[in-house]
């Protein structure tokens, strides 16, 4: 569709010119390599080449060339680099993608593959399903946020509906970029709340606004957002009274003003609510009472569309009648939770979380249950015998400052459970929460070491990840995270419902780091700390990939969010350096001052270019005795071009690497059997799994090289499912299901074996489906 801008076009010295020319968003050039469709898409001040594959056709026929350039090259990150005369010029590392039968979102490795001689370039892809389209999308990126004082991005929530991205945080910049279509585009304070919202791709920052009184000091940590309405609501602390959008209608016009406390920097919290452009502040409201209070968490409640906030106060908290616990305890600063209508018109119910002695208690995070509706707070406290604590797994407190895990039930009313998290040595902090939707697993987050379990998937590191049921009356599982020295600090969770999967972000200064050599950023950048991101599966038994996240300063990354419709990770934080990955992509490539705030986007798999082996089967073990170890032979690994992370998820599955065909267990980061560690090309896997304790069961391990997984299979009893009906549909036929066994028995293989045959559309028709059926249940060792 044509853009709202006009271009004109003059040329000097030619009487050649257009006036008001028509501009657009993208351009498709139609098939430009055989069964290659390319586009152009305009992002910022860069234009994109999308490549659409057709199914069956070869990505291997497109080449690039790049005319001017003395030389290629691809960078650690993934990113192509060309030398010019002028210069350097980089073009971001490439994602690719598909989609399923549903519509989901399925990530393909994918790598630049240089003909330097010629100066061109091409894609090199991991495994991938043939018979259906391939978008290859040359598009991974960072930008600064930020002016020529401090700034701090805190938080981010993605539009579930557009995918637009929303980061709140401080600033101290007069001059904030974007500001001026916003609801307030200039600073008036010491320092204040920012939003700002970009396009879904970190190309573009749309529009930003300032959130601040007069001559005072206002932070935004947390964000929210309708889904229905696109509204968006932030929460924060701040220090003055007239703040923008408070009025006769605010559930607390009037700001609290104390400062009895001069430990807490604000003396109230506030929450407000921006449409979903950002030009209007809709309403705003104080929440204080004759103590201080300060917030750091939101939540957005999908039944009623309330708004959920939490931090911590030091008493005459607002609206407790009737709250779950209705007066505060001895220690302080106590915790809190508050409810408000969407409208921020009434403040519906506040209630402490309050222990019977010692001194601090802030709630960090804050997420509603998608299956239960209650509501769930994270936090960091000292004091024991805090409320529900009875009813939690860890009931007891048993070190100065312990992490809390608290349930709500919607209305505030009642606290049915707390529990504590166990510390190991010394103080532990929880700053993070994620649900699972499909589960309802509850996850939180933060610094210190637990009490690991067999099955966790790392047992050293200083950050932690613990998963609890919904209840709290049990623990389901834990992990710690990051490097083995040094400190690391979980400060952000999210969750892929499609995939199960974990995403975590914070701070960390170890190094080096398992599994950080296969990341888009593999090693530490130096300075006091480095931000990152890791990937866990859902089980907390497997670390799936890990990437620091920093340059040479200081750098932490504050909060993160998953873009279903995109399949995307947005990290942000803030950055005291200048060489911030993927940041000459962004909007904002350099850094206004030597503390921005920052925005990063990254593929779901985390992982850097040439971590896709080449394919490898392991062949099931069928009619095995119960609780057997089961272990398959070396398998030497080729096709990688960069450190690989390796990881067995399931059926007490293990993993090692060997440097010889042997499984001495001597080439892996670890050294010995372990669920996680890293290889590199031409190093041999082992791999082994444990058969299930019932019979005539199967068990399944994943084992995981790179962005490729191998299934090793067994089952405790007589096997019978192994059928000549190749395609499943109940009638055994000679001319197809027989035809597609011989192609697959002659090495064929994708749709090589299914072209011509499953026209009929029978239960199974895709190669992938035939191939597992035949692996899996006729004792068959067919790669893909």
């Amino acid at each position: 569709a044509p853009q709202s801008a006009r271009v004109n076009f003059f040329q000097a010295g030619t009487p050649d010119s257009a006036r008001n020319l028509a501009s657009y968003g993208s351009l498709d050039l139609g098939e430009v390599f055989p069964g290659v469709a390319v586009a152009l898409k305009a992002t910022n001040a860069n234009v994109e080449k999308l490549y659409t594959v057709a199914p069956g056709r070869d990505p291997r026929v497109i080449r690039m060339q790049v005319d001017g350039a003395k030389s290629l090259a691809v960078h650690a990150d993934g990113s192509l680099q060309a030398m010019t005369d002028h210069g350097p010029i980089d073009f971001t590392a490439p994602i690719a993608f598909q989609e399923d039968e549903r519509g989901n979102r399925i990530d393909v490795k994918v790598s630049y593959s240089l003909d330097a001689a010629q100066n061109q370039y091409g894609f090199s892809l991991g495994h991938y399903d043939a018979s259906r389209p391939l978008v290859i999308d040359p598009l991974l990126r960072s930008t600064y946020l930020g002016g020529s004082n401090q700034d701090i991005a805190s938080a981010v929530a993605i539009n579930p509906s557009s995918g637009l991205i929303y980061v709140v945080g401080r600033t101290a910049s007069s001059v904030f970029p974007a500001t001026s279509g916003g609801a307030q585009p200039t600073e008036n304070a010491i320092s204040s709340a920012f939003i700002a919202r970009f396009s879904a791709d970190l190309s573009t920052l749309q529009v930003a606004s300032y959130f601040s009184a007069a001559q005072g000091r206002t932070e935004a940590r947390a964000i929210a957002i309708n889904p229905n309405t696109g509204a968006v609501y932030i929460t924060g602390g701040t220090d003055r009274s007239g703040l923008p959008g408070v009025n006769a209608l605010s559930a607390q016009s009037a700001y609290g003003g104390n400062t009895g406390n001069p430990s807490v920097l604000y003396s109230d919290a506030f929450v407000a609510q921006f449409n979903a452009a950002l030009d209007t502040i809709v309403q705003a409201t104080y929440h204080g009472g004759a103590g201080d209070e300060d917030a750091f968490a939101i939540a957005y409640h999908p039944a009623t569309q309330e708004i959920y906030i939490g931090g911590n106060t030091t008493g005459g908290l607002p609206s407790v009648a009737g709250g779950a616990q209705a007066t505060s305890g001895v220690g302080r600063p106590d915790c809190f939770v508050t409810r408000f209508n969407s409208a921020l018109t009434a403040r519906l119910q506040s209630t402490y979380i309050s222990g019977t002695s010692g001194t601090v208690c802030q709630v960090n995070a804050l997420a509603v249950h998608s299956i239960n509706g209650n509501v769930y707070a994270v936090g960091t406290t000292g004091q024991p015998n805090l409320p529900g604590a009875s009813a939690g797994w860890l009931p007891t407190i048993s070190a100065s400052i312990q992490p809390f895990l608290t349930r709500l039930n919607a209305a505030l009313t009642s606290i049915p459970a707390t529990t504590y998290e166990a510390s190991g040595s010394g103080p532990t902090e929880g700053f993070s929460i994620a649900i699972s939707p499909v589960s309802g697993a509850v996850y939180m987050g933060g610094t210190g070491t637990v009490s690991t379990s067999g099955t966790s998937a790392q047992t050293t590191g200083d950050g932690f990840i613990s998963s609890f049921a919904e209840t709290l009356a049990s623990r389901l599982n834990t992990t710690q995270v990051g490097p083995p020295t040094g400190s690391t600090n979980v400060l952000a969770l999210t969750y892929n419902a499609s995939t199960n999967d974990i995403f975590a972000a914070g701070w960390t200064n170890g190094n080096p780091w398992l599994l950080a050599g296969s990341g888009i950023q593999p090693s530490y950048a130096g300075g006091d700390t480095d931000g990152f991101v890791s990937k866990i599966s859902a089980g907390l038994t497997a670390i799936e990939g890990n990437t620091y996240l920093g340059t040479s300063g200081r750098d932490e990354a504050l909060g993160i969010a998953f873009n279903p419709l995109n399949g995307t990770v947005v990290v942000v934080g803030f950055a005291r350096g200048s060489s911030l990955p993927g940041a000459f992509a962004g909007p904002q490539p350099a850094p206004g001052d030597d503390w921005d705030g920052f925005v990063s986007l990254f593929t779901s798999d985390l992982t850097n270019a040439g971590v896709s082996p080449t394919p490898f089967a392991i062949k099931p073990r069928l009619n095995v005795i119960v609780n057997t170890v089961h272990q398959e032979a070396p398998i030497q690994i080729t096709g990688l071009t960069a450190v690989a992370p390796v990881s067995a998820s399931g059926a007490s599955g293990q993993v090692c690497v060997s440097t010889t065909a042997s499984c001495g267990c001597n080439g892996g980061a670890q050294g010995t059997w372990t669920n996680s560690t890293s290889m590199t090309n031409n190093q041999y896997l082992c791999a082994r799994t444990t058969a299930a304790s019932a019979g005539s069961t199967f068990a399944e391990t994943s084992i995981n090289v790179g962005s490729y997984t191998a299934k090793f299979m067994t089952y405790t009893g007589q096997l019978f499912a192994c059928t000549m009906d190749i395609d499943g549909d109940g009638v055994y036929r000679a001319t197809t299901d027989g035809a597609m066994l011989f192609r697959a028995l002659v090495g064929m293989t994708g749709t090589a074996v299914t072209n011509g045959l499953v026209g009929h559309n029978p239960p199974r028709n895709t190669w992938a489906e035939i191939r597992d059926h035949l692996n899996n249940h006729c004792g068959m060792n067919l790669a893909p």
